[in-house]
């Protein structure tokens, strides 16, 4: 998980906890188990990653 990595290594991008949020909001639009909604990845194919038309 990244926030556990970030966290034991006391390293976070950018604005830390927002982007941990932000990392986290992208694996759980791809993870086949979870599948939520992203704007940002709104016209991406999950399968192959190809955006939409």
């Amino acid at each position: 998980m990244i926030s556990k990595s970030c966290i034991a290594r006391k390293e976070f991008p950018g604005n830390g906890k927002e982007w941990l949020r932000w990392a986290e909001m992208k694996a759980d639009w791809y993870d086949p188990n979870i599948e939520s909604y992203d704007e940002l990845l709104a016209d991406v194919d999950r399968n192959t990653l190809d955006q939409i038309t």
